[in-house]
């Protein structure tokens, strides 16, 4: 047997034992031998990583980074407590690149214990720069109190404007995850203000670009757009490729929320390019979600779920729980337009907990709000209505305009679901304005058809079919094929109303068509339901019961029930006024 093999421990308590026979002297000259016999082996000393505020350069690496870990333990157990042993600048030098090394590999419980140790071994404007590393750590892990604790230290202990204005940019993003958005609009500007007066062109244009998304989390579009092209402007004044990125990435969302879908999703096709040139699996994942959600917002629910299922595996790669949670929550609203209501509550109870997990208040918000729908298809109403309530409280606690008119329009459905009309149209009016100063114009197509669903149930006609005609207006204008197909849905049964049966079943069969289309499974099953009843009224009572039977088929799931028991009431009231028994499948 050889020597090496012959040394190998078989216990980790026979190998502390052996270890604690050396006399500590030994012990140190040891780790020392050890040291430097691994640098060598590796290729000599690794360089020393420049120390900077702003965008950090191209990682260069080195052939030590695999044994990193190892060559700061060693120099580490060398030094014996002595502040001026030769080996405390590579001790330094190797932690740093020990940090990076396993930040960049997403071990982030490695990255952390590593920048923290590194932080405690220094003190002035290089501290403080390792703290706010460990703070991004911890932001993209999900742990925010504690990324906002070290981002507020690195500003306390920053020596200059510059870092004093970096620690304030990355507080104002971790405080806009927590929900905390007057506070992180305070971070923000204070951050630009103080790297506007100091010059540092690169954290200045991050610093932009997280004040940008206050804005936008406020409604505030076009201070959010031209603060994200300001951004970009120095982006590639400064020849930043990773920057330009960001900044596109930031404008992409801007493009989404106003209505471009087409815009966003032609730009977004770029950052995926950039980002997967780059290799950065956690911006993949994000830009691979926005991608999802304006396949989704397109009606192509097979694109959105496949955007999205590569997503969430980047995601969770990368160990960003925070983007994980919002990928989680986006796969479970696909699984819910395609009647999987089971998957759809299970991700969204399990997005509920990632984001409980990480203090991300705002989507906390925005699942409860979204797992409340859910209750409310299965016919929970009760539950459904707690849960709309608690969203909507969270979200004004946030300060989060543009979702909050979304909570409101979810309310008010379910108080017209619940014959509370007045209650219903009060808080639509109420959304579609809040809609409106926030420039989200999908929202506001979607408020003005609800609107305009309240005003056909209490009979004024011609102000619904007013609404009816924006929200069409609306919904072509972005490209939201969902909806068009409700919003013609709605005007059909406007003009069956008002006795124009030919131009009701024309926009019925329009619908129907547009909703098997983008393979909306409840849509189709409601519409051939009404296409069934139209049937009835008109005296065709063999194309009603087909129609009818595949109408029942698609809303048979737990999800669409309470949609169905719905049409039941309706078609057997349609039965009774043509003179025909009640159709068979779901009339039980």
């Amino acid at each position: 047997m050889d020597a090496e093999a012959a040394y190998v421990f078989r216990h980790a308590l026979m190998r502390d034992a052996a270890y604690e026979l050396h006399v500590p002297s030994d012990r140190t000259r040891l780790h020392e031998l050890a040291f430097h016999l691994i640098e060598q082996l590796f290729g000599g000393p690794a360089p020393e990583p420049a120390w900077q505020w702003g965008p950090r350069d191209p990682w260069q690496s080195h052939p030590t980074d695999a044994a990193a870990e190892e060559l700061a333990r060693h120099a580490a157990e060398s030094l014996a407590g002595q502040s001026d042993h030769p080996l405390q600048t590579a001790l330094l030098r190797y932690l740093r690149r020990a940090a990076e090394v396993a930040q960049r590999q997403f071990r982030n419980d490695t990255a952390m214990r590593m920048w923290g140790d590194l932080a405690s071994r220094l003190a002035g404007p290089r501290r403080a720069q390792a703290l706010l590393r460990q703070a991004a750590v911890a932001r993209d892990s999900g742990r925010l109190e504690a990324a906002l604790a070290l981002a507020e230290q690195s500003g306390r202990e920053a020596s200059d404007s510059r870092g004093e204005g970096a620690a304030n940019s990355d507080a104002c993003t971790i405080l806009l995850h927590l929900g905390r958005v007057a506070q992180a609009e305070e971070a923000g500007e204070r951050a630009v203000a103080l790297l506007r007066g100091c010059g540092e062109r690169g954290t200045l244009a991050d610093a932009l670009g997280n004040l940008a998304n206050v804005h936008r989390s406020r409604g505030r579009m076009e201070d959010a757009e031209k603060l994200n092209r300001e951004a970009l402007a120095v982006w590639r004044e400064l020849g930043n490729h990773a920057g330009e990125t960001r900044a596109l990435g930031n404008l992409v969302a801007v493009y989404r929320e106003t209505g471009r879908i087409e815009q966003s999703d032609k730009l977004n096709n770029e950052v995926i390019a950039r980002v997967r040139e780059a290799g950065d699996r956690g911006g993949q994942a994000l830009a691979l979600a926005i991608g999802g959600a304006n396949a989704h917002d397109m009606g192509n629910a097979e694109a959105a779920e496949r955007l999205f299922r590569q997503a969430l595996q980047l995601a969770r790669e990368a160990g960003n729980r925070r983007i994980e949670g919002y990928i989680t929550s986006s796969l479970a609203r696909v699984f819910g337009d395609t009647a999987r209501t089971e998957l759809e509550v299970q991700y969204l109870q399990a997005a509920l907990a990632t984001h409980r997990e990480t203090g991300d208040r705002l989507y906390q918000a925005t699942v409860l709000g979204n797992l409340a729908i859910a209750h409310e298809q299965a016919g929970n109403l009760a539950k459904a209505e707690q849960l709309h309530v608690e969203s909507l409280a969270l979200l004004r606690q946030t300060g989060h305009r543009a979702q909050e008119a979304i909570s409101l329009a979810n309310i008010a459905g379910l108080y017209n679901a619940t014959g509370r009309s007045a209650e219903a149209e009060q808080m639509y009016r109420e959304a579609l304005q809040v809609a409106r100063e926030t420039r989200s114009r999908r929202f506001e197509g979607v408020t003005l058809y609800n609107l305009a669903s309240v005003c056909l149930e209490t009979g004024r006609t011609t102000e619904a079919e007013d609404l009816f005609t924006q929200a069409l207006a609306v919904h072509r204008e972005v490209g939201n094929r969902r909806s068009e197909s409700i919003a013609l849905a709605g005007l059909a049964q406007l003009h069956w109303r008002n006795g124009r049966r030919d131009e009701a079943e024309s926009s019925l069969s329009r619908a129907l068509a547009l909703a098997t289309e983008v393979g909306s499974v409840f849509t189709q099953g409601e519409l051939l339901c009404d296409t069934a009843i139209f049937a009835l009224l008109g005296g065709r009572e063999t194309a009603a019961r087909e129609a009818w039977k595949n109408g029942v088929h698609l809303l048979s799931p737990p999800g669409g029930r309470q949609l169905l028991q719905n049409k039941i009431a309706r078609m057997r009231e349609a039965c009774l006024a043509a003179g025909f028994p009640p159709l068979d499948g779901g009339a039980e």
